[in-house]
């Protein structure tokens, strides 16, 4: 029994470390994927370069000033290439439906809708 009790506090250890770390690291990538979504609207593009910049109070005017006019740039460039983004991969399963077979292709658009 005394030999159970170190070996039982060790995996419990082992197993609370574990799920701690799976939850940690899933957060950070939470995190991660919501700034990298931001960054594709003008409002997060603005909010995320002004915590990054942290301007003072007096650069803040022309700060905003020139982050709103390349939010909107990058607003336009975000639409266009989901837009592209969007035509490419309507053309690669157009091109794969006369290849995959049907298991094939629902694993494929199944994929395409996680995404």
């Amino acid at each position: 029994m005394k030999k159970i009790k170190p070996q039982l506090l060790l995996v419990s250890t082992l197993v609370i470390g574990f799920v701690l770390g799976f939850l940690v690291s899933g957060q950070l990538t939470k995190r991660e994927m919501n700034d990298l979504m931001r960054w594709g609207t003008e409002e997060g593009f603005k909010e995320l370069m002004l915590e990054t910049i942290q301007p003072t109070k007096d650069q803040e005017i022309q700060v905003n000033q020139i982050i709103d006019k390349y939010a909107k740039s990058n607003g336009e460039l975000h639409n266009k290439w989901k837009k592209e983004h969007g035509e490419l991969m309507r053309a690669l399963t157009s091109e794969l439906g006369g290849i995959l077979t049907a298991e094939q292709m629902k694993s494929f658009n199944n994929h395409e809708q996680e995404k």
